[in-house]
């Protein structure tokens, strides 16, 4: 049977938890008595006691393999985390591409294919954003359930995304032709 990862990484830390803290793995030892622990001040003289070198390593010995083989897990652990996003973040940013190159060659019209770019990206780009302002809000600002918080940011996202989809395209679309005819009207003269 086959350990999880984290199921291992748990027990790595939780070992190196009891290495790390002596204390935690040693029983109290309930034979002294209160009497022993008051001081002793039937001498008058003290013995300093000897002092410790501060760049002396006082833990257990394989400490600092525990904390490097737990630095390394958990970078390795970032690293796929970060590859997997950036990985599906690529296919959604291909997917917009292509279906708009589809429907602009399939309608020959590069405005309904840069339409459906724009619809795409802020639409999607809003529900992300909606979402995880909503829930990040929710948060600070302690509204109930944070998580509860997502789904209305994520279609109030959708939404608004689709209205500036539309404010751009429109303003794109005005200056394109505000272009051409500054253009053509320098090329004529």
């Amino acid at each position: 049977m086959k350990a999880a990862p984290y199921t291992i990484l748990f027990l790595l830390s939780f070992l190196s938890t009891l290495l790390l803290v002596p204390a935690m793995a040693q029983e109290p030892d309930s034979t002294i008595t209160p009497t022993e622990l008051a001081p002793d001040n039937s001498q008058d003289t003290e013995e300093a006691p000897p002092q410790q070198d501060p760049s002396e390593f006082d833990g257990p010995p394989f400490a600092p393999l525990f904390y490097l083989v737990a630095f390394i897990i958990i970078g390795v652990g970032i690293g796929i985390t970060l590859l997997v996003l950036l990985v599906l973040f690529g296919l959604v940013a291909y997917g917009i591409l292509s279906a708009s190159i589809i429907v602009g060659v399939h309608k020959r019209s590069f405005s309904k294919g840069f339409q459906l770019f724009l619809h795409l990206a802020f639409s999607i780009g809003g529900m992300v954003l909606g979402g995880a302002l909503a829930w990040l809000i929710s948060l600070i600002f302690d509204w109930g359930i944070p998580q509860n918080a997502i789904l209305p940011g994520a279609i109030l996202g959708l939404l608004l995304g689709l209205g500036i989809s539309q404010v751009s395209f429109y303003i794109v679309q005005k200056l394109t032709a505000r272009f051409k005819a500054h253009f053509n009207s320098k090329s004529i003269q």
